[in-house]
């Protein structure tokens, strides 16, 4: 027990036990205080920096969608391309695989009927870029228009006048010689163009694919 005497002797504040000493006097109290919030630096996200990041975000994935489109179009594209090389393919090796009279003369391009003239009887002879080739009917759909050029091909020189060309010009619904009634069927090699051109609704372009290849006289 401290009795009255000590505490005056000694006059301090300190010779007060700890037990005796008061709340706040010259030490810190163990409990403690969290800083105020709402202060300028706190952590967390404001409106604005939501929205921004928002906009952001929408702007990323609108250019994902616009690039992903672009990809798709651009594959059909690709394939509307192939299918259209097969065609025109198609379409030379049949003109080289027929008979060297038929390729070379005009009129073997138009339908042709024939008219007996004993019993009357009647034989049809369709052109020979009546049929579409198989590749050819995906293009049909969108507008393709298929062209062949029958031309003299003289690797040498001469001076015999070159004779006009043969053009045939097919559509989806018909097929037209444009070129005045020629025969090359005296030459000894002509030359086969064939050309497929269509547009292509999902880029909005013009397209075109061709081929070129000889027929030799046999």
């Amino acid at each position: 027990m401290f009795s009255l005497s000590t505490l005056l002797q000694h006059g301090k504040k300190s010779a007060f036990p700890q037990f005796l000493r008061p709340s706040g006097a010259g030490t810190r109290s163990a409990l403690a205080i969290p800083p105020a919030s709402g202060s300028g630096n706190s952590a967390g996200f404001t409106l604005i920096e939501t929205l921004a990041a928002g906009v952001v975000i929408l702007i990323v994935l609108g250019a994902v969608f616009l690039a992903s489109g672009y990809c798709i179009r651009s594959s059909k594209t690709t394939h509307d391309v192939a299918v259209a090389s097969s065609a025109v393919s198609e379409r030379l090796q049949q003109l080289q695989q027929a008979g060297w009279e038929d390729v070379t003369d005009s009129d073997s391009y138009s339908d042709q009927t024939w008219t007996d003239p004993v019993d009357k009887s009647t034989e049809f002879a369709p052109g020979l870029l009546k049929e579409l080739t198989q590749a050819g009917s995906e293009i049909r759909t969108q507008g393709g228009i298929e062209t062949v050029r029958i031309s003299a091909y003289r690797p040498v020189a001469s001076a015999v006048p070159i004779p006009t060309p043969i053009s045939i010009t097919r559509t989806a619904t018909a097929v037209t010689v444009t070129s005045a009634a020629t025969n090359l069927v005296d030459e000894k090699m002509v030359r086969i163009d064939v050309r497929l051109a269509w547009t292509d609704s999902r880029m909005g372009a013009a397209r075109s694919v061709a081929v070129s290849g000889v027929v030799a006289r046999k």
